[in-house]
């Protein structure tokens, strides 16, 4: 039986890419957003959501304190057609440093 091997026919191989690129995704830190008028403008809005809502009040450290640390998540909100519909930044406590009956 004659095979393609035996006889030296060989086709190249294609190498394909299945990944999905956006062309600026979602920054995955601050300092990526911050570089972006768009994200710092969502911040913007978050930050001052939190102050008209009165959401936290600052009191001066103490040695006992658990300090909770937090992190910006960024997402792109789409309208049904596909096209941006808003720049979302949310701001959320790091809850595992937290002490159940304190924090």
């Amino acid at each position: 039986m004659q095979t393609r091997s035996k006889l030296g026919i060989s086709k190249p191989k294609t190498n394909l890419s299945l990944s999905v690129e956006h062309e600026d995704g979602d920054p995955t830190s601050f300092s990526k957003a911050v570089r972006h008028s768009t994200w710092r403008q969502a911040m913007t809005e978050e930050f001052n959501a939190f102050l008209e809502n009165n959401t936290w009040e600052l009191v001066p450290r103490t040695p006992s304190m658990n300090v909770v640390g937090y992190k910006w998540i960024y997402t792109t909100k789409y309208a049904s057609e596909g096209s941006v519909d808003r720049y979302k930044a949310r701001l959320v406590a790091l809850g595992n440093h937290q002490q159940v009956g304190i924090d």
